[in-house]
Order: C-alpha cells, then sequence, then structure tokens
C-alpha cells in the first residue's frame, strides 16, 4: 500500500484507486503484505503490525489501516492480521498471531460497519495458524463466526512440506463454508 501511492494523496482525491488510476472496470483488491513475500518475524506487537516498504518497516494499527482502505476504497480487502512467519515459531507465538488476527478482524469489522465509504467493499477473513493444524482449524472456525465475504489462508509461504501443505489446505478448506471465497 505504501510502496506504489502515498495515502494521503488519495484520501485527499476522494474518489478512491479505480478513479484515480482509470480501473473503474476492474476489481482492485487490497491486501496488507504482498502474498508472495513472507514478512520478516518478531515485529509485530499488541496492537500494530508492521509492514514493509522502500524506507523500511512502517507500524500500522487497526485504525491506520482502516483510513488507508476508505481512502483507497478497494472492493475487497484484508483486515489487519499477524502472521507467524517463522516455521521456528513456538506454540504460544502462533496462538497469539490467531489471537490478534481474530481481535484485529473484530475491530476492522466494527469500523466498516460504521464508515459509509466501506458499505460497498467486501472483507474477508483470514485465517492463520502457521504449521500448527489445531491453530489453522481453531482460526477458520472463529473466522466463520464473523460477518466476513470470504476468506484468506494466510501464511502458506512459508517452507511446508508438500505433505503437510496439501493436508493442512485440505483440512481448512473443508472446514470453511462452500459458498464463500477462498483465496
Amino acid at each position: 500500500m505504501y510502496e506504489q501511492l502515498c495515502p494521503d494523496v488519495l484520501s485527499q482525491y476522494g474518489n478512491g484507486i479505480h478513479k484515480f488510476l482509470s480501473l473503474e472496470d476492474h476489481i482492485l483488491y487490497l491486501s496488507v503484505q504482498d502474498p508472495d513475500t513472507p514478512p520478516p518475524s518478531s515485529y509485530n506487537e499488541e496492537k500494530n503490525i508492521s509492514i514493509w516498504n522502500p524506507s523500511g518497516r512502517k507500524k500500522l494499527t487497526v485504525v491506520e489501516h482502516m483510513s488507508l482502505v476508505e481512502s483507497y476504497r478497494p472492493d475487497i480487502f484484508e483486515p489487519l492480521c499477524d502472521t507467524a512467519s517463522s516455521m521456528e515459531s513456538q506454540n504460544k507465538r502462533i496462538r497469539k498471531s490467531v489471537d490478534r488476527t481474530l481481535r484485529f478482524l473484530d475491530q476492522s469489522l466494527e469500523i466498516k460497519s460504521k464508515s459509509k465509504v466501506l458499505q460497498h467493499c467486501s472483507i474477508l477473513g483470514v485465517i492463520e495458524g502457521s504449521d500448527l493444524l489445531s491453530e489453522r482449524i481453531y482460526s477458520a472456525k472463529e473466522t466463520m463466526t464473523r460477518p466476513v465475504d470470504g476468506f484468506v489462508l494466510e501464511g502458506f509461504q512459508l517452507p511446508f512440506s508438500n505433505e503437510t501443505l496439501s493436508d493442512t489446505l485440505s483440512t481448512v478448506t473443508d472446514i470453511l463454508y462452500d459458498d464463500k471465497p477462498r483465496f
């Protein structure tokens, strides 16, 4: 988000990124991190996550993130999520990751519900849990209790074995609602 376009420019423009980029006929998806690159580990905190851009590390709270989402006005967006980005993460760290992500989702849903600008935007629930299947299942079941429009299976850019990756994806996708998209 921060790498290509200053959020202040879009906020002042007031018509969102579709019109700014002349992409009114396209679906725009706003993610927090580059989905192909695992973020560095151990930089997230209780009330914010760290995002990385050419200038380095930026701490981002839910309120700041949702302000950006309001400026961008995407069709689909992810709330902040705390990905435990290391396979060496301890169970306690992975559980914190899942709990924080659920809390960030709840806060984002509350802000979205009060925003006239975001009523047309779809919000996705992020499924976390690193390589702990029990945490992935917990994350999926808890996220399904929230009014989300679909799901993002996060953290699979980590070095999973093919068997673990296949088993985890299969188990988690079998739990999720069939009538909502999964990314």
